[in-house]
């Protein structure tokens, strides 16, 4: 019986400290960085005959820190960034010139104010972006990005939190050098991230 309590006032203890990560007047510090390496051949044939052969490399760097600040429980609003670079190698050929991104917006998320070390997530962002895959005007993009993200916060002590999620952004692009060229996407992707709650 002395156990049970025991646990028992821990897991209550531990439920109101984790409670009190996202009250009012909290800071939340969270940031996403990826590196990927990818290899891939592909031969294609014709009539059963090796007609070419396509061998690619694809070096990617990715990071996204955002600062936010909790203006009521539970809802914090902020601004967030992002780099991402690509580089791209076909067969024998030297790396093409890099691909950037970039984006600046503000963002808001809410954590849902359930008992344990367990949250759901809901949010949205917003903002400015920017590309560029070579030196001239016309190897340059600007325009804007939206999108929102869900997913699950796993609360490893009271200050940090392992984020488990995705992610759908929706953007449109302008040439620089051409602004009647005009691209748009949508892309959905899976997120993994860490959170600090000061």
């Amino acid at each position: 019986m002395k156990k049970f309590t025991i646990v028992t006032a821990i897991l209550f203890l531990l439920t109101n400290i984790l409670n009190a990560q996202t009250e009012q007047g909290k800071i939340l510090v969270s940031g996403k960085s990826s590196l990927d390496f990818t290899s891939s051949t592909t031969k294609y044939y014709y009539d059963g005959e090796t007609d070419s052969d396509f061998d690619e490399k694809v070096n990617k760097f990715s990071i996204a820190p955002s600062v936010g600040y909790f203006v009521i429980d539970n809802l914090a609003v902020g601004l967030s960034a992002s780099y991402q670079t690509e580089k791209y190698k076909e067969g024998s050929d030297n790396w093409d010139d890099p691909i950037s991104v970039y984006m600046v917006g503000p963002f808001v998320t809410y954590i849902f104010p359930l008992q344990g070390m367990v949250k759901p997530f809901i949010g949205g962002i917003g903002g400015i972006a920017g590309a560029s895959y070579g030196p001239d005007d016309e190897d340059k993009q600007s325009g804007v990005i939206y999108g929102g993200n869900a997913g699950v916060a796993l609360f490893l002590n009271k200050n940090i939190s392992l984020d488990l999620g995705g992610q759908y952004i929706k953007s449109n692009f302008r040439n620089n050098g051409d602004n009647k060229y005009q691209s748009k996407s949508g892309n959905f992707a899976a997120t993994v991230g860490f959170s600090l709650f000061f």
